[in-house]
């Protein structure tokens, strides 16, 4: 999954960096809100059509 490799890489970031925690973002227009949004989210896929299913990306990053 490519949206979660990309958080995986902003982790290790953070843990080389040794952050004690991060912030992860769900504001409109960004990549997370978008998976929420009926009107953006048009995946006939596993993350794509009931509320369920489009929160699956955004519990598996969090």
């Amino acid at each position: 999954m490519a949206v979660g490799w990309r958080f995986e890489c902003h982790e290790y970031g953070a843990f080389v960096a040794e952050f004690d925690g991060e912030k992860v973002h769900g504001v409109p227009r960004l990549t997370l809100c978008q998976f929420l949004l009926s009107l953006s989210n048009q995946r006939d896929d596993e993350r794509g059509g009931d509320t369920e299913r489009r929160m699956r990306v955004v519990i598996e990053v969090t």
